[in-house]
């Protein structure tokens, strides 16, 4: 889906952008070298980001001693 139609940039865009680090609506223009025109998109965008973010924070799961994310650390 299209989230900026003046730029092109889509919901795809901006999760993969996102998916290795946090990042903000400001990043996700200027990797594209743009800035907003219109700017009915900016609210869209800083809610998808705000869900990606969201879903790839670490989760804590009790396992005995040690938490499932600081075993993924640990080894």
């Amino acid at each position: 889906m299209y989230v900026c139609l003046c730029h092109g940039i889509s919901d795809r865009e901006i999760r993969s952008r996102c998916a290795s680090a946090p990042c903000s609506a400001a990043e996700i223009y200027l990797a594209r070298g743009v800035t907003p025109k219109c700017g009915k998109c900016v609210a869209s965008v800083k809610a998808l980001l705000a869900e990606a973010q969201a879903s790839a924070a670490p989760v804590l799961v009790e396992c005995g001693d040690i938490s499932e994310v600081e075993y993924r650390i640990a080894s």
